[in-house]
C-alpha cells in the first residue's frame, strides 16, 4: 500500500498515522488531501516528532502541516487517538483541490 493509500484510509477512519517525512519520523493526524499547482498535498495536525515550522504543544494551533505526499514514506496507522487543534478550525491553502477529509461527526444527539 502506497503512502498516499495510507493517508486516504486514515482520513476516512480518522487515524492517525506515523510516517517519515523528508527523512524525519513524526506522528500526525491528517485531516485533507488534494492537490496544489499539480502536486499532491495532506493537511495534517502533527502529534509527535521533530519540525522545521515549531515544537509541537497539545492543542496547539502551530501544529498544523502541509506536507507534501511526495516526501512522505513509511506510512502506517497507528492505535493512537486521532486529534485535532484545541479550537478545531483548520487552516486554509495547503489544498485547492481536495480529493478527502475528515467528515466531523454531527454533534452529539443529532443525526
Amino acid at each position: 500500500m502506497s503512502a498516499v493509500d495510507v493517508l486516504r484510509d486514515a482520513i476516512a477512519g480518522r487515524k492517525s498515522v506515523r510516517l517519515n517525512y523528508n527523512g524525519e519520523e513524526r506522528q500526525v493526524c491528517p485531516h485533507a488531501l488534494g492537490q496544489r499547482d499539480g502536486k499532491t498535498f495532506v493537511l495534517a495536525y502533527q502529534v509527535k516528532g521533530p519540525s522545521s515550522t515549531g515544537t509541537v504543544s497539545k492543542g496547539s494551533r502551530n501544529n498544523w502541516r502541509c506536507l507534501d505526499a511526495s516526501l512522505v514514506t513509511d506510512a502506517e496507522i497507528v492505535d493512537d487517538e486521532w486529534r485535532t487543534s484545541s479550537d478545531g478550525q483548520w487552516p486554509q491553502g495547503c489544498i485547492e483541490d481536495v480529493e478527502c477529509e475528515v467528515v466531523e461527526a454531527p454533534p452529539k444527539g443529532k443525526s
